[in-house]
């Protein structure tokens, strides 16, 4: 399970506040799934997108594009909050990132 500080909790909420609650709840969904998905086995993003946006279709929509930096992209803003979540997970350690095969896997310790 997950532990997010109460400072992490905060910064949170102050990056989040500019999006609809969807998205907002997109990131709660994916701090909740990514443990159940990378439990089974590890994962390249894709397959996390996928698994995700399949259990939770109605918070990731595609037409609300991500504004990082105040810079409008093409790509969509719920996987910016996918990968913020895995972000999260690797900064408190739960999680490790192969860099050579681009693989997302649970630690040992936290299973």
């Amino acid at each position: 399970m997950i532990r997010l500080t109460k400072h992490n909790k905060i910064l949170l909420l102050i990056c989040l506040a500019k999006y609809p609650k969807k998205i907002i709840s997109l990131r709660k969904d994916a701090v909740k799934e990514i443990p159940v998905l990378l439990r089974r086995k590890p994962l390249t993003l894709t397959p996390i997108y996928d698994a995700i946006k399949k259990k939770h279709p109605e918070n990731c929509d595609d037409s609300i594009s991500c504004s990082c930096g105040n810079k409008e992209t093409s790509r969509a803003e719920w996987k910016h909050q996918v990968r913020w979540a895995l972000q999260d997970f690797r900064y408190s350690g739960q999680i490790d990132y192969d860099v050579s095969n681009r693989e997302y896997s649970l630690k040992k310790s936290i299973e």
